[in-house]
């Protein structure tokens, strides 16, 4: 369990892998709200893509290719934001099998982020990512198949999604 204090967040002092952790508390649910925006304000101020950059060439880990995403994303570790290459490197950590990523590309691909919309796609990244237990992916899949958005209306499996999700 990772504790943090905001008066205790000294972002000169982290290594590499302490960022990679706080780039993942920062796409959680934090409760603390304060502090939520404090880890994201030194996220974008600390200049340290090149050690995710270095930590993904050494073994191509999918994980560490998404949170690379997410620096692209949200304009974290000193890179500007940029929806193409924060697709890009969500589709690599995707295509591992990374059920974030395959979440996180679904959405790329629901609001043509960094590509062009596509609701197939969307649907089957979404689907995919929901089917390995990311409970985003199984509500907004929930929501797809009780609006009809992206496949056939079906009630049962919207229930079964909705119900997974809430697991």
């Amino acid at each position: 369990v990772l504790t943090i204090k905001p008066e205790n967040l000294d972002m000169e002092h982290l290594d590499k892998y302490d960022v990679l952790t706080l780039i993942r508390a920062s796409r959680g649910v934090l409760r603390n709200k304060r502090l939520k925006k404090q880890i994201e304000k030194n996220l974008r101020e600390r200049n340290c893509i090149n050690d995710l950059l270095e930590l993904e060439s050494t073994g191509h880990d999918a994980e560490i290719q998404n949170t690379i995403g997410l620096c692209y994303a949200n304009g974290f570790c000193g890179v500007q934001e940029d929806e193409k290459a924060a697709f890009g490197w969500y589709k690599k950590a995707a295509e591992q099998g990374n059920s974030k990523a395959q979440y996180y590309l679904a959405c790329c691909y629901a609001c043509g982020a960094g590509c062009k919309k596509d609701d197939h796609k969307y649907f089957e990244w979404c689907k995919k990512s929901a089917e390995q237990g990311d409970a985003e992916a199984q509500y907004q899949l929930g929501n797809s198949y009780r609006i009809g958005s992206c496949c056939e209306k079906n009630k049962r499996q919207a229930i079964k999604w909705f119900e997974k999700s809430a697991e």
